[in-house]
């Protein structure tokens, strides 16, 4: 049975020692088709104005890698087009890539894209799903992005111009053209927040190690009275 000293010093580690935890943040969109094709006509009739929505979560704590972004950052995600649903196949692949005031000739830009390979559907594999977000500002200007670190929040008004398109679904470039489903289109509404329901934060290896540590040693100074008291 625990003493009062040992969970008093629990008490103290606990409160004291940091602890790091996921911070998943939730991407809800939707919008509009700019561009439809469908060679298998297995989507029914889809074409350019057809609504798009879905979301998508990814852990903005994911370490980078250089030359290559946030590999395995999504964590869930699922979207709709005109009613038919898809779903991101995360064991298949999946990055985030970014970049905070990037130079583009004369002007810098903010970069977000969300890459994943979709579970096949409607007669189609090797789908991507690809999600851009791109703002381009004079120097100096307010910018969408705060740093190079995966953001916890930003809205469609952080995003106010695009250059490509922001929303695809396409065939990997190993089948010929016209057997290729696509489907583009253009953001009407766009919101990232921190995950309310994400997991709890996880003690860090230090914080474990350190209460371990105190066990010990309080142990240790209990077994050293005991025998002192039998003498």
């Amino acid at each position: 049975m625990l003493t009062k000293t040992v969970w008093g010093v629990i008490a103290v580690v606990a409160v004291f020692a940091p602890a790091a935890g996921a911070m998943p943040v939730t991407v809800t969109f939707s919008g509009a088709l700019n561009e439809a094709r469908d060679p298998r006509g297995n989507l029914g009739p889809i074409a350019a104005g057809t609504g798009f929505s879905g979301s998508f979560t990814y852990e903005s704590t994911t370490t980078p890698v250089p030359g290559v972004g946030f590999p395995g950052a999504v964590t869930a995600g699922s979207f709709t087009v005109g009613g038919n649903p898809f779903a991101l196949d995360l064991a298949a692949g999946n990055k985030v890539e970014l970049a905070n005031n990037a130079p583009l000739g004369a002007i810098i830009i903010d970069f977000f894209q969300v890459e994943s390979v979709l579970i096949p559907a409607y007669g189609y594999d090797d789908l991507l799903f690809v999600f851009t977000l791109v703002d381009f500002q004079p120097p100096g200007a307010p910018d969408a992005l705060d740093s190079n670190s995966l953001p916890t929040a930003f809205d469609l008004a952080d995003f106010p111009q695009f250059i490509i398109d922001q929303f695809v679904v396409t065939l990997s470039g190993g089948h010929a053209p016209e057997d290729r489903l696509r489907l583009a289109g253009d953001l009407t509404s766009l919101a990232a927040i921190a995950n309310p329901d994400g997991p709890a934060p996880v003690p860090e290896p230090t914080t474990l190690a350190a209460v371990l540590t105190s066990l010990m040693l309080l142990a240790v100074v209990g077994t050293r009275r005991r025998l002192s008291g039998q003498h």
